[in-house]
């Protein structure tokens, strides 16, 4: 094995810290949607738990669409690319002193000749332009990609297990592991030191470059290869300095030429991880697991369950019918009459030796649906199910609305969120794209990723709605001609354009093309101020030479 771990004795390792958290995800699962987390050994013939409330199954699905919906909202970006002003500035002065349009003295007093200038103001357009049409790209690649699906599923196990992994494919599509088909740990600072994912396949289906391995399936399950369901482990492991080796495997074969996955055999940066395994409440820093919300409710959702089992059996027995006769009755009445007798016949007897059974559990059974109805509603609240509407499209007030909702409902949960899906999740379809080429070149480290989340509000319209109340009050101050003149209007309509999420390369003119025109407006103004003097000039003229002499 030329020294190192295999993922499958990793895997081994890794598991008596990782039961106990299993354990109480298929115990919250049971009690909200069983097939989320089924019970060990499940299959799709299995009969799973049934729930005798349906609280939280509806609170999950709720919960984990409202953080979908506000985490990755549709209609609005959920990220935006941030320039670092001294770093461009750094940058640009670089690129002069390069060009040899500045030197260190000028460089340091800030004085700059025209050309200088021109060109910072230049390269300054150009890399906010850049940085739109990278937010675009970089969100059409999500949406094209379909995140979100894989994302919901994987906020309904952070919900109910508190756990869950994501797998980046090199095609760039995402891909959900549950707990039980991972195993993790964690570095003190909240970052993965070991992940590891398992897959059971079918031999076709494990990547090409594992094939040759995959071959020899006979030998270590017995059987031919086409029959015979192979299982495939993905592993990342910290090297040290934010670097990580990333392999796959096949269980039983493993060689060091196999480490190849994406790049090749070369360590990749922490940005780069195709895997990571998000916790959604840690119990303390460097925690490998953490804690669903399901759980921080789980009595409260015993205590319902139990309730509604005892209500609905013994709603079931009370609903039954059925008539007592009484064996000595003096008055013929028999059993066998009265159970063929059709409607409105006659028969002999006496009604008081017959009576309805009845429970008489009347009291009891209104204690228990008080107590029920009290837990359902503090379930209800908790899980977000007496908030308002869920739309296709919903407004920027909504979107913020509910993130304020979430924010104190969870307790800091969603931010937390932002965070640890969110901002990887961004900086890797980012770094994807610059290898591909896709996107445009921008001064390296000036452009910095981040998340548009938390009670700041969702998406730029907070941002667009503070500049609008800026320019509303500076014109109504100023007066409205005042405070256009003290207002650059280029850099107002791009920072306008990125909080509203539109790309404006090629729409907003560059404040050269600004200045030309003006120009141009002003020469074409002399022009025409000058033509009737030119034209009376060539009128005299022209009368002088019909009358033979010049004109005085």
């Amino acid at each position: 094995m030329n020294g190192f771990l295999t993922a499958r004795s990793l895997w081994d390792r890794l598991e008596s810290d990782h039961t106990p958290y299993l354990t109480r995800a298929r115990e919250a699962s049971a009690l909200t949607l069983p097939y989320l987390i089924p019970p060990e050994g499940a299959s799709g013939a299995t009969r799973l738990p049934t729930p005798h409330q349906s609280i939280g199954a509806r609170g999950v699905i709720n919960v984990s669409s409202k953080l979908l919906m506000s985490l990755f909202p549709p209609s609005v970006p959920f990220f935006s690319l941030q320039v670092d002003e001294g770093l461009l500035m750094k940058s640009i002065r670089e690129m002069l002193e390069n060009a040899g349009l500045v030197d260190e003295e000028q460089a340091s007093t800030g004085q700059l000749s025209q050309a200088a200038e021109q060109m910072t103001v230049k390269i300054r357009e150009e890399t906010k332009q850049s940085v739109l049409s990278s937010e675009h790209r970089i969100a059409m690649e999500f949406d094209n990609k379909a995140y979100r699906s894989p994302l919901h599923a994987a906020l309904q196990h952070l919900v109910v297990g508190g756990n869950v992994a994501t797998f980046e494919r090199k095609d760039g599509s995402l891909r959900m592991f549950s707990l039980p088909n991972y195993r993790c740990d964690r570095r003190p600072n909240g970052r993965v030191d070991t992940v590891i994912v398992r897959e059971t396949m079918h031999p076709g289906q494990v990547p090409e470059e594992l094939r040759h391995v995959s071959a020899n399936a006979p030998k270590i399950y017995g059987g031919p290869v086409e029959h015979k369901p192979v299982t495939l482990y993905t592993c990342a492991k910290h090297l040290g300095n934010d670097k990580y080796e990333v392999w796959q495997e096949v269980e039983g074969e493993s060689k060091a030429s196999e480490r190849l996955y994406p790049f090749g055999s070369k360590p990749i940066e922490w940005e780069d991880l195709p895997l990571d395994a998000i916790p959604m409440n840690q119990e303390d820093e460097g925690s490998a697991y953490g804690r669903g919300m399901v759980e921080a409710y789980q009595g409260d959702l015993e205590s319902l369950d139990g309730l509604m089992q005892n209500i609905l059996e013994g709603s079931a027995n009370a609903s039954r019918l059925l008539w007592l006769v009484n064996p000595h009755s003096q008055f013929r009445t028999r059993v066998k009459d009265l159970a063929t007798a059709p409607n409105g016949a006659f028969r002999i007897g006496s009604a008081e030796d017959v009576t309805a059974l009845t429970l008489d559990k009347g009291a009891d059974f209104s204690i228990a649906w008080s107590t029920a109805q009290d837990i359902k509603s503090r379930l209800e609240q908790a899980f977000l199910l007496n908030q308002p509407r869920e739309a296709e499209r919903v407004t920027a007030e909504e979107i913020r609305e509910r993130a304020a909702q979430l924010e104190d409902t969870l307790g800091g949960t969603y931010s937390n969120l932002a965070v640890r899906l969110q901002m990887p999740m961004v900086r890797r379809i980012m770094r994807r794209l610059e290898r591909e080429g896709r996107l445009n070149e921008m001064p390296e480290g000036v452009v910095q990723p981040k998340v548009v989340a938390g009670l700041e509000a969702l998406g730029r319209g907070h941002e667009l709605n503070r500049m609008r109340a800026f320019a509303a009050e500076g014109a109504q101050t100023l007066g409205p001609e005042t405070f256009a003149a003290h207002v650059n209007g280029t850099e107002w309509l791009l920072r306008v354009a990125t909080a509203a999420g539109i790309d404006a390369a090629g729409v907003i003119k560059s404040q050269e093309e600004v200045l030309q025109e003006r120009q141009q407006q002003n020469q074409q103004a002399i022009m025409e101020k000058g033509t009737p003097n030119a034209v009376s000039a060539l009128g005299k003229i022209a009368s002088s030479d019909a009358q033979g002499g010049p004109t005085q």
